[in-house]
């Protein structure tokens, strides 16, 4: 058991390390980073204003009303962001990468070559997104009457990890 949470530890300072680099990297052009920090808004505004518009002559679209639209929106977006925050860029990279021949380099290293290929890299363009959905979740949340309780909670929690799981 001590072997497994060392284990774990190790590869959490990993991520921490992967994370830091991706940091610097994206931080490195600071107008890059800036137009990354203001497209999420645009892109946030544009799903909004598009509902809206489809909404404005109608209270309800096929038995669901603006707010719960708004709702299944926010759960896609923190589902689709989430996993493309966490893996998906990386696993489109290693597609990139392989006929180029430097899959060896990701072999060679002592260190689980499905954990670097990944988890090599944080897509940071994507944490605006995720701020953006969850706060169209809350927002969507306040103007329905959906009741919350731990079970509610905890099956919301593993529908959300099997998504990303199924993404993966």
């Amino acid at each position: 058991m001590k072997r497994l949470v060392n284990k774990i530890i190790r590869y959490w300072k990993l991520f921490g390390v992967l994370t830091k680099l991706s940091v610097m990297s994206v931080l490195m052009y600071r107008a890059n980073s800036l137009f990354m920090a203001i497209t999420p808004i645009v892109w946030a505004g544009s799903m909004v204003a598009f509902v809206w518009i489809i909404f404005s002559g109608n209270e309800t679209f096929g038995g669901w009303n603006y707010w719960e639209v708004m709702l299944l929106l926010g759960i896609h977006e923190l589902i689709f962001l989430g996993s493309w925050f966490i893996f998906i860029g990386n696993l489109e990279r290693f597609i990139q990468e392989m006929p180029l021949g430097k899959f060896d380099r990701i072999l060679l290293r002592p260190v689980n070559h499905r954990f670097l290929i990944s988890f090599n890299s944080v897509d940071l363009t994507s944490i605006g997104g995720l701020l953006n959905a969850g706060v169209i979740i809350v927002v969507s949340l306040s103007h329905l009457t959906v009741k919350f309780d731990l079970v509610t909670i905890v099956l919301f929690l593993v529908s959300l990890l099997t998504a990303y799981l199924t993404v993966y």
